[in-house]
């Protein structure tokens, strides 16, 4: 996924974008007026679902196939396949409804 031919630095590296993509998620939800809808359960897993959607078309569906590309690693373009958005969803919607479950506050 990532042009390296090691699992364990692809997952690494994946790890990594996937922290860097929920501190974007938890200081942009704080600082829009999305923040005081997304304080329950319910609020906080549709604002994470959202934004694992916007993540699978932009980073994983754009972004991505074009760094890729650009380093010479050939790929589709767009990349968005259905797994990804089923995983990109579950992965905010997780991240939404933990953050409000575990105490966190978006406003």
């Amino acid at each position: 996924m990532y042009g390296v031919e090691s699992v364990a630095v692809g997952w690494v590296t994946h790890m990594f974008h996937s922290v860097v993509f929920a501190l974007l998620f938890v200081a942009g939800t704080s600082r829009s007026g999305l923040g005081s809808r997304a304080n329950s359960p319910l609020g906080g897993s549709i604002v994470g679902l959202a934004w694992g959607v916007t993540l699978w078309l932009v980073a994983a569906g754009l972004l991505m196939p074009i760094w890729l590309r650009a380093v010479g690693v050939p790929a589709t373009l767009p990349n968005l396949p259905q797994i990804g958005l089923l995983g990109h969803g579950l992965w905010g919607v997780t991240l939404g409804l933990g953050y409000v479950l575990f105490g966190g506050r978006f406003d």
